[in-house]
């Protein structure tokens, strides 16, 4: 308080002009800035800030910028009146302030008590920085940024990611470097996603839309349009299977008459046969062996007859394709040891 009076009540025999267009007197401004300092003495800092950024605007001088960096700095607005101070410090040829400057120097180290910096980096292109919401500018910023002393809340913006937010605790003349990582929201990949596959499910659609027509009309039943019942009937292959296993077990007797057959073995010492059974059991062992086979073969030769008509019915009430037509084959099949019918083709 005592700098910011003393320096108001100091009157410029010069007054340096900066690079704004003044809008009125020099006389109209340092009556701002007059009325500025009352009111700073009446404690009113902030009706005092407004005067002196008027005056300002009236007519711009080093003198009136380095007033309303004081009284930022009585209203605890510690960056701006750093910023404001820095400037009017900047004027090293200024009467005014060559003759203030050891007490503007003060007031400018009491300032920068109250401040750290902080270094922001994130490598989201367009990303945004937040200092307690306030925009700070965007990234990559050409310095640090200066905040005050305590807990502060920084936030990362950019489009199309999740925002990041944390706080952090400055001290007095720290300086932070704080690294952002955002990471893409979801509807933004949503968004992608429906853009990248739009095509490709649009196609997919009227590809599954032509086959489905055209499978339904091919496969469909004649009588209503329904579609024919799908797969094998189980009751043909249940036969046509019982009578593959009778053939097979119809091999498996001949083989018994067979090995009954040979189980005499040639001497040549005494140009004669051995059996390991009389001639009458061996003969009657293969006799037995070779009825069993065929009647083994004619059962599953009936068996295979049977469930070939049976597949050959049942396909038929199923109703082939429009554009295919039932073929069936029957053939006769004969074995040394019996015979069979094959049954097959296309339904």
């Amino acid at each position: 308080m005592t700098v910011a009076l003393s320096l108001g009540l100091a009157a410029p025999t010069v007054v340096a002009q900066t690079a704004a267009a003044p809008t009125g007197t020099e006389d109209e401004a340092n009556a701002a800035i007059a009325r500025g300092v009352a009111l700073r003495q009446a404690g009113n800092d902030d009706e005092a800030l407004a005067a002196f950024r008027q005056a300002d605007q009236i007519f711009p001088s080093p003198r009136a910028k380095a007033q309303i960096a004081l009284a930022e700095q009585a209203l605890g607005q510690w960056v701006m009146a750093e910023r404001d101070l820095r400037a009017a410090l900047a004027s090293e040829n200024d009467p005014w302030i060559q003759r203030n400057r050891e007490a503007l120097a003060v007031a400018l180290t009491q300032i920068a008590s109250r401040l750290g910096s902080l270094e922001v980096r994130c490598a989201t292109a367009g990303a945004e920085v937040f200092i307690n919401e306030e925009r700070v500018g965007a990234l990559p910023l050409a310095d640090a940024v200066r905040v005050p002393v305590g807990t502060i809340a920084i936030e990362v913006r950019a489009p199309g990611h999740s925002s990041q937010r944390r706080s952090v605790e400055v001290t007095s003349g720290a300086r932070l470097r704080e690294v952002f990582t955002l990471v893409a929201s979801r509807a933004s990949v949503a968004g992608e996603g429906a853009d990248n596959n739009g095509a490709n499910n649009g196609a997919g659609g009227s590809n599954r839309g032509s086959n489905g027509g055209s499978n339904g009309g091919s496969n469909g039943g004649r009588d209503g349009g329904e579609p024919r019942a799908a797969g094998v009937p189980v009751g043909p292959i249940v036969v046509l299977g019982a009578g593959a296993v009778s053939l097979g077990l119809a091999g498996v007797f001949a083989g018994l008459r067979g090995g009954a057959m040979s189980a005499c073995r040639y001497v040549a010492a005494s140009d004669t046969l051995e059996c390991a059974t009389t001639a009458d059991a061996n003969r009657a062992r293969a006799g037995a062996g070779f009825t069993t086979g065929l009647n083994v073969t004619l059962i599953g030769g009936a068996l295979l007859v049977a469930g070939g008509g049976a597949w050959l019915v049942a396909s038929l009430l199923t109703r082939p394709r429009a554009n295919e037509q039932a073929r069936v084959a029957v053939m006769p099949m004969v074995f040394t040891n019996g015979a069979a019918i094959a049954v097959g083709g296309r339904f």
